[in-house]
């Protein structure tokens, strides 16, 4: 007699649901042949067990797993088949007809799998149930994912094994999501190389191995030079692009035993195992170099592309992966630092670095002890002299290099996240000289200029509100300066948030107007009052009539769009009477006055004829 297979958690479903419906029927015919006596009772029970059958038949048929049923011969693997469903020869590709024997040698398997093969062959001579998955692959070469469960039958009276069955699903759909999800987890979406992830575990590998091997290997890192400005420029999708093409470019540089991957926004990293020696790591790094000789075109238009190119060398340069990288990107800031395309990591280069990291320690600290300052350079208006707005210009007043121009503090500010207690600061410094002039009597407005990486934050128009509140000070004293490229930057985005900056009372301009490549669509969407023609202008106008017209062009633009006009870098009457002429509304520059302290500024106000202007 055979025994009943409990149901339990590894029965596969549409078999578990057909068990279930047949102990429900069976329980039923049952209570029938208990009811029935004498030959009636045993009419039942032949009827009982054709009615078993036909209900078995049905589940077996209707399973989506494929299930054989085969007797044990007495000996292992002597297996007769009994009985095939059509999901069988579905899921293997064997028909029924030459499905016979033992299922182990009738399914073909990938190289690597016939491990899992001979461990259910070791498990079924044993007796015991096995469950494992493999690739098969059918008669006709396509392959199948198979999860196989091998489960023995045994009389319940002897125990002796009497049959087997084969339990086999296609679980190909399943592995490619896992596949797919795997992938997705160690690859770069944009371009489909391997991303940090991946390399990190490759990296490990290589050091193992090369340690092992007592082979050199090397890390490779690359960065692009000022794509930053492109983004900016142009927007995410043509840098996108570019980065598409970066990565075939790299990948046609190197071997076919190296990994290319992207590790960040515009950084590359190549890992070359058994170099042999540092020769061979210059060499792929010059090819790289090569490979980016040609511009990239983008829909027609050409972008010239440098990289910086980093290289640190097992075991000369670190024993682990992590130190490797670290050394590799000190390699590659002392290469774009030179500008010299590739440099190998060396003891000098590090403490260059170390240097590095040490004015941004100093950085931090100047921001929060007071060594921020600001100086303010006057706006006057061409006509009447009055002078009512400043442009807050921040100098760094360190202890030992006195002061530091902002060109060297702030891009390290917006490269190792500073940038937003750094903003926070020269705010606040602003809104309190703001409150303490209009104590004094002296109701001027300030205008504070914004990097990039500020309008790229979200952190702004709560920062403003904030400060406001603190200090007391009604919007319109407040001016935010911006500048073109930064604007073209997820415009969207920007204006977004500009507007609602700009809802608050603040007042907005647009610095270095004409050095960018904003279109006029967006110049009619940004909310901006005024508009500062770059100095690049100014300075030759009295002198070339090409930069007079672009002068006059633009105030002529800037008053149709309902914009102020504000001329920067004025340095001589001559300058400041044509602007006047033009119609230009306010201006700046050394012939009215330089930057200056905040308390020499108060007394430029008081005693010079432009601040008596503005007073009368």
């Amino acid at each position: 007699m055979i025994k009943e297979r409990a149901i339990d958690e590894e029965t596969p479903e549409a078999l578990r649901r057909a068990i279930e419906r047949l102990e429900r029927e069976v329980s039923q015919l049952r209570a029938r042949v208990a009811a029935s006596g004498g030959a009636g009772r045993e009419v039942a029970g032949r009827q009982l067990a054709q009615e078993w059958l036909r209900i078995i038949a049905s589940a077996l048929e209707n399973a989506g797993e494929g299930i054989m049923i085969m007797a044990a011969a007495g000996r292992p693997f002597r297996l007769r088949t009994l009985y095939v469903n059509e999901g069988f020869s579905r899921i293997t590709g064997i028909p029924a007809g030459e499905a016979e024997g033992n299922p182990l040698k009738l399914i073909s398997v990938r190289p690597e799998d016939r491990e899992v093969m001979l461990l259910a062959r070791r498990r079924m001579g044993e007796g015991l149930r096995f469950a494992g998955e493999v690739t098969a692959i059918r008669p006709g070469g396509q392959e199948v994912a198979l999860e196989m469960q091998f489960v023995p039958v045994r009389d319940e009276t002897t125990g002796r094994l009497t049959h087997w069955v084969a339990i086999l699903r296609d679980v190909s759909e399943r592995r490619a999501q896992m596949e797919a999800l795997r992938h997705q987890a160690l690859h770069d979406a944009l371009t489909g190389l391997p991303n940090w992830s991946l390399l990190e575990d490759r990296l490990r590998q290589t050091v193992l191995g090369s340690a092992r091997r007592d082979e050199v290997a090397a890390i490779v890192m690359i960065d692009f030079d000022h794509f930053k400005d492109v983004n900016d420029t142009y927007g995410y999708a043509v840098g996108d692009a570019i980065l598409r093409e970066a990565g075939i470019r790299i990948s046609g540089s190197v071997r076919a035993t190296d990994t290319v991957a992207r590790v960040g926004g515009d950084e590359f990293a190549v890992l070359l195992p058994a170099v042999g020696n540092r020769d061979v790591a210059e060499r792929i790094a010059r090819k790289v170099l090569t490979a980016f000789e040609q511009p990239v075109d983008v829909d027609g238009h050409k972008f010239d592309i440098a990289v910086s190119i980093g290289i640190a060398l097992f075991p000369a340069h670190g024993s682990d992966g992590d130190a490797l990288r670290r050394r590799a990107d000190i390699a590659m800031y002392v290469a774009k630092e030179a500008q010299a395309g590739y440099a190998v990591y060396s003891e000098t280069s590090d403490r260059h670095r170390s240097g590095y990291l040490a004015v941004a320690h100093e950085l931090r600290r100047a921001i929060d002890g007071g060594e921020l300052l600001l100086h303010y350079q006057p706006k006057a208006h061409l006509r009447s002299g009055l002078v009512t707005r400043v442009e807050a210009l921040v100098r760094w007043h360190h202890p030992e290099r006195g002061m530091v121009p902002p060109m060297q503090f702030i891009p390290l500010a917006e490269r190792t996240g500073l940038v937003k207690p750094m903003t926070t600061k020269i705010l606040d410094i602003a809104m309190a000289q703001c409150r303490a002039w209009q104590a004094e009597g002296t109701p001027i407005s300030i205008a504070v200029n914004l990097s990039t990486r500020t309008l790229q934050e979200s952190f702004l128009p709560e920062l403003i509100e904030s400060l406001l509140d603190r200090w007391k000070v009604e919007p319109q004293f407040l001016k935010l300066e911006i500048t073109e490229s930064s604007m073209m930057s997820e415009p969207d985005r920007v204006i977004s948030m500009l507007e609602k900056v700009h809802a608050m009372g603040v007042h907005l301009s647009l610095d270095d107007f004409g050095t960018g490549f904003s279109s006029l669509a967006y110049l009619r969407r940004l909310p901006v009052d005024e508009i500062k023609i770059d100095k690049s202008f100014v300075k030759e106008m009295t002198r070339n009539a090409s930069d007079a017209e672009i002068v006059r062009a633009t105030i002529d633009l800037a008053h149709n769009l309902g914009r102020q006009v504000v001329a920067e870098g004025i340095e001589d009457a001559d300058t400041w009477a044509m602007l006047r002429e033009l119609g230009c509304d306010l201006g700046q520059g050394y012939f009215l006055s330089k930057p200056l302290p905040s308390a020499e500024l108060s007394d430029w106000l008081r005693t010079t004829r432009m601040g008596l202007a503005r007073n009368g």
